[in-house]
């Protein structure tokens, strides 16, 4: 029984020696077998990148091909859809100026051709007024005022009261009045008192001469000779003036209610008919408007 262990012990003895070696050698080959391991993965992973770079490549889809294809062709169109908005807007705001030149042609042109009926209305007016073939008798003769020159009548008023004194001698009245104020033409007296010293110094007697030294205009010349002619209890009157001006002075005496009334006119020797009718248009022209306001209450 006492060798049966030392047997033991001594195997137990070998092997304890002996294992050291085999560890080790278990050691080494596990290494081993790690290596190979390792080797033989990298020796796949090779050959696996070697089949894949070797593979064709997988085709791309169509999807993508499309959705690539779109945005490039957007990328492409941006700039022409840009040049051709830019275009329309050039166009549209060039097409809204043309409009606009168009338009305002067109009311130029509207009220030219106004004008003109206008202006030939008022001409046919001027030149369409009828002289009273036989004057009658009347209570007062009214000269209506022009210009002075230096204080003394100008020869177209000069040929208003050579008139006015032809009629006083055919006996149509027996008393005047002269009617105009102050000239802005430098003359120091009005045009009543210029008026009132041709007719004495041509016969008048003074006596029979008013003055009407206040006005300023025809309509004014015949509003206050009215007042006149109601203050000396006149009730007819002959307005006198130049054929050119007749027409005028009938419608502002008919405005002024001056029944019974004439106009008669003078032709002349001495003033442009085609400057006096130019002007009476526009003089014509501004007393029609004057009546509207005064009739309407504006004026």
């Amino acid at each position: 029984m006492s060798d049966l262990p030392k047997t033991q012990a001594g195997g137990k003895a070998k092997q304890a020696k002996a294992s050291p070696k085999g560890g080790r050698a278990s050691a080494s080959a596990d290494v081993a077998g790690t290596g190979a391991a390792r080797g033989g993965a990298t020796r796949g992973a090779a050959k696996a990148g070697a089949k894949r770079s070797n593979a064709p490549e997988r085709p791309v889809s169509r999807s993508s091909q499309t959705g690539r294809s779109a945005s490039s062709d957007r990328s492409k169109r941006a700039p022409a859809q840009a040049k051709r908005t830019k275009r329309a807007t050039r166009g549209a705001s060039r097409g809204l100026f043309k409009r606009t030149i168009f338009k305002l042609l067109r009311i130029g042109a509207f009220a030219a051709a106004l004008g003109v009926f206008w202006c030939g209305y008022m001409l046919w007016q001027i030149s369409s007024y009828t002289q009273p073939r036989d004057i009658a008798q009347a209570d007062v003769g009214i000269v209506l005022g022009a210009a002075l020159w230096n204080n003394v009548p100008s020869l177209g008023l000069g040929e208003r009261l050579d008139y006015a004194i032809r009629l006083y001698e055919q006996g149509r009245f027996e008393s005047l009045i002269v009617s105009g104020g102050l000239d802005n033409n430098g003359s120091t007296i009005t045009e009543a008192q210029g008026m009132r010293n041709y007719l004495v110094d041509h016969g008048i007697p003074p006596g029979a001469i008013a003055m009407e030294p206040e006005s300023t205009s025809t309509y004014e010349n015949l509003l206050f000779s009215k007042s006149i002619m109601e203050a000396k209890g006149w009730q007819s009157a002959i307005i006198i003036s130049h054929d050119f001006h007749s027409a005028r002075s009938h419608d502002i005496a008919g405005y002024l209610r001056m029944e019974p009334y004439q106009v008669v006119g003078t032709k002349t020797r001495y003033i442009s008919y085609a400057k006096s009718e130019l002007r009476e248009v526009l003089a014509y022209t501004k007393w029609q408007l004057d009546k509207l306001a005064m009739l309407t209450g504006v004026k």
